[in-house]
């Protein structure tokens, strides 16, 4: 997912009326706020447009049970104004608005490198068997900062439709199993590109 502040319009500005009311509503749903700010949330090569204006609330995820009710409140406030907005929400952990770290695994660390190599083909079967269109397969330290020790052994998934409940639910739980349960498994939107 990228993130554009070009074009927002000043009826989303933070010092627009809109804001107060967000936060306001923030307030109520006992939302802990590490910031607030209208930005295009898309994926690389989505044209930017009203359709990608996203409201992102960056949050703790220790906060997460009262983010729904909070989403519901907002929806309500966004869906009657007049003039109407276009305005998806996103309640984001603070940590990971700005992008995961990603760190290669390196040829030293064998532990890691003897795994990827005696699984990869095992987690290529559980791809090719879901039946689900896949497009890459990688093996990385992923985390919320910049040092291994804020990172966990991730295999990434790259598919057009990362939105299809099965990703998450059987093919992850799936994939985990067979990388004995100590790495993480992430499915992320990737198309493949042909020069």
């Amino acid at each position: 997912m990228q993130t554009s502040l070009n074009n927002i319009p000043k009826v989303l500005s933070p010092s627009s009326t809109h804001f107060s009311a967000i936060h306001d509503i923030l307030e109520l749903h006992s939302i802990t706020v590490h910031g607030v700010e209208v930005a295009h949330r898309y994926n690389a090569g989505t044209t930017i447009n009203k359709h990608t204006l996203t409201l992102c609330i960056l949050s703790s995820e220790s906060d997460n049970a009262g983010w729904a009710d909070a989403i519901r409140a907002l929806r309500i406030y966004i869906q009657f104004q007049v003039p109407a907005l276009t305005l998806s929400i996103e309640v984001i952990d603070h940590r990971i608005y700005h992008g995961v770290y990603t760190l290669p695994i390196l040829p030293h660390e064998t532990s890691l490198t003897a795994a990827i190599k005696k699984k990869r083909h095992g987690v290529v079967h559980v791809l090719d068997d879901s039946g689900l269109e896949w497009t890459s397969l990688e093996f990385w330290w992923r985390g919320m900062g910049p040092m291994r020790e804020n990172c966990k052994p991730t295999v990434l998934i790259g598919t057009p439709v990362p939105q299809r409940e099965v990703w998450w639910g059987e093919v992850r739980e799936k994939v985990q199993k067979k990388m004995g349960g100590k790495w993480t498994v992430e499915v992320c939107f990737r198309e493949v590109v042909k020069y």
